[in-house]
């Protein structure tokens, strides 16, 4: 827990960490390329998440949260 409480910087990337390693073994479940997808639209990298949404609804297409982010990303693309 000590190590949650520092800034949001370093939260995301000991998530980044251990969710790139979960993909050899929870490829197939959408909610880990969301989780992937949710960090690095909050790291501004709109170009990975887009790239981990279109994966997760590949996994599984009918999946609400991805396709609202996509569209979200869409929407930022013509501001």
């Amino acid at each position: 827990r000590v190590s949650w409480a520092g800034d949001v910087y370093k939260r995301q990337e000991y998530a980044l960490f251990f969710l790139e390693r979960a993909k050899s073994y929870f490829y197939h479940d959408p909610e880990l390329h969301y989780l992937l997808a949710f960090i690095y639209y909050n790291k501004n990298d709109l170009k990975e998440a887009e790239k981990y949404l279109k994966t997760c609804l590949t996994v599984l297409p009918g999946y609400y949260p991805a396709k609202a982010m996509l569209k979200q990303i869409d929407n930022k693309k013509y501001l």
